[in-house]
């Protein structure tokens, strides 16, 4: 799926998309453009979950530079071979953990799990500090009215 900058506004809680693009730039958030169609930027569904990360924290009262540290934070490759799979439906929910800390040892931290039994198992067992947000239910909601998948999506919901 291929997302329009104005759909990552919307998923981001922004009003204005040139206040979003600036933010996004000078703060440096972890959105990239995937390719140009016909002269607009598109970008990938990676790029949409990193929007959906800034809306819940956010919520939190964090000013934007704070956000933008905190959705560098997860492993986007690792989140992204999870997406494919929540896509083609391997896996049933997504779960991203953003650390609170990052000068403790992470190795062994993936910060996206697939049930809320290993998000438990990092918060208890290993002590980890993070913060859990959902986004599988979500993703996958709108990949189903999409009708398409690789497509250019329809406007995305976010509540």
């Amino acid at each position: 799926m291929l997302f329009t900058s104005h759909e990552l506004q919307s998923a981001a809680g922004y009003s204005d998309r040139r206040h979003f693009l600036q933010d996004y730039k000078s703060h440096g958030f972890p959105i990239n453009v995937d390719r140009k169609v016909m002269e607009t930027n598109r970008y990938r569904l990676l790029d949409m979950v990193i929007a959906m990360l800034v809306t819940e924290l956010t919520q939190y009262d964090m000013p934007s530079s704070v956000c933008a540290r905190l959705t560098n934070r997860p492993n986007s490759e690792y989140l992204e071979v999870q997406l494919d799979k929540l896509q083609a439906g391997e896996i049933d929910d997504l779960i991203i953990m953003v650390p609170a800390l990052v000068d403790r040892d992470m190795d062994n931290f993936a910060t996206v799990a697939t049930t809320w039994e290993e998000v438990i198992k990092y918060a208890h067992d290993e002590h980890i500090n993070f913060f859990a947000i959902s986004v599988g239910e979500l993703i996958k909601a709108n990949s189903k009215e999409s009708g398409k998948m690789g497509a250019v999506c329809p406007p995305f919901k976010y509540n």
